[in-house]
């Protein structure tokens, strides 16, 4: 016997054969706050925020107004609504005047992340994360700030 059989036996696999290629993992839905922010002069949006959604009844009234009060303190136009799926909303074509991307919690970074090319992006933590610990709320605030500073220039290339 070679080493491959006896390691086979060993592990109970009575049959080997070679795979020709595994099937792509589904991308499971991921749940999030959306917000677009516009200037007075453009149609399309220069900053996007996403922001987990854990959609459990108790938390999203809570999540909501923290994520709300973030948006306001970014601009006070803005247009909002809870989503079903983050990458549905990137695949929307919201990125041509994008100058920055917020994203707030891990599942959203993670999908996120992965599409969106060249644009700017601040990322720190859910809103869950934040309202289990209050000491987080500076460390968001300054990313926040960094992320208006990027919004104000005229051109993302020129600020970072």
């Amino acid at each position: 016997m070679s080493a491959i059989s006896d390691y086979l036996q060993i592990m109970g696999i009575p049959v080997w054969r070679l795979r020709t290629g595994v099937p792509a993992k589904p991308i499971t839905p991921t749940p999030c706050y959306y917000y677009e922010f516009y200037n007075d002069t453009q149609k399309q949006p220069i900053c996007l925020l996403f922001a987990d959604a854990k959609l459990a009844e108790d938390s999203i009234s809570a999540e909501k107004q923290l994520v709300n009060a973030i948006a306001k303190s970014i601009q006070k136009k803005f247009s909002e609504k809870l989503s079903d799926d983050a990458v549905t909303e990137i695949k929307s074509g919201a990125l041509i005047h994008t100058r920055v991307i917020i994203l707030l919690g891990e599942r959203v970074s993670t999908v996120i992340r992965s599409l969106i090319g060249q644009c700017p992006v601040v990322v720190s933590y859910s809103p869950a994360e934040i309202l289990a610990n209050e000491k987080l709320k500076a460390n968001v605030w300054k990313e926040i700030k960094t992320a208006i500073k990027i919004i104000e220039t005229p051109t993302c290339a020129s600020a970072y």
